[in-house]
């Protein structure tokens, strides 16, 4: 084989290395999962706290309350339009505790203590266990005293509830979503479309 060949040879290796490796990087880049979620490969609980937070405060407009007395409107824009990220995960046995919060535009985080009085704070979360899926549900506060609320249902309940707490896609919220589908923050839109509540 001659030294051109070779040559050849070494840059088509070179090349295909770098499409591998370029493959790799932007697969890590498409991924909007926090690197832990991803390593414990609980991406669906993820998926699942942050579209029931979504769909629960969907209409809501940011306030401070005082139990459940509203005493300020904070941003004139209802959650749905807003950023929803990932602030932690608390992970005890078998169970996986979610928590987010809503940011506005100024970066300013809008679930916190200094908005809800100390007992009863706002749902930011879900707890999920791995060995009742089904049946079980768990609501977490972060900026409560009272930070873990539980309720069960049997799963035929579940679908067939008129209880926004534990069913927050409700008949109004899908008008809403289709109404207003223009304005909501991109990952409640897309997964609006991918969940079949927006079809056109």
């Amino acid at each position: 084989m001659n030294t051109r060949v070779l040559k050849i040879l070494l840059a088509l290796s070179i090349m295909i290395s770098g499409c591998s490796e370029s493959s790799q990087q932007a697969q890590k880049q498409q991924s909007h999962y926090p690197t832990i979620v991803d390593s414990l490969q609980i991406n669906d609980w993820y998926d699942s706290t942050k579209w029931y937070l979504y769909t629960y405060y969907c209409m809501d407009t940011p306030g401070t309350y005082y139990g459940d007395i509203r005493t300020q409107t904070i941003v004139n824009k209802p959650y749905s339009s807003l950023e929803l990220r990932f602030d932690s995960l608390g992970l005890s046995g078998d169970s996986c505790a979610f928590y987010f919060s809503f940011y506005n535009d100024i970066d300013h985080k809008l679930i916190n203590h200094f908005n809800y009085d100390e007992w009863t704070g706002m749902i930011n979360g879900l707890m999920f266990t791995a060995d009742q899926p089904d049946t079980l549900m768990y609501f977490v506060r972060s900026n409560s005293s009272m930070p873990l609320e539980s309720l069960s249902f049997p799963k035929w309940i579940y679908d067939t509830t008129s209880y926004k707490k534990v069913k927050p896609l409700q008949p109004d919220i899908i008008r809403f979503i289709n109404k207003n589908k223009n304005m909501l923050n991109p990952w409640f839109l897309e997964q609006a479309k991918k969940r079949g509540i927006i079809t056109d």
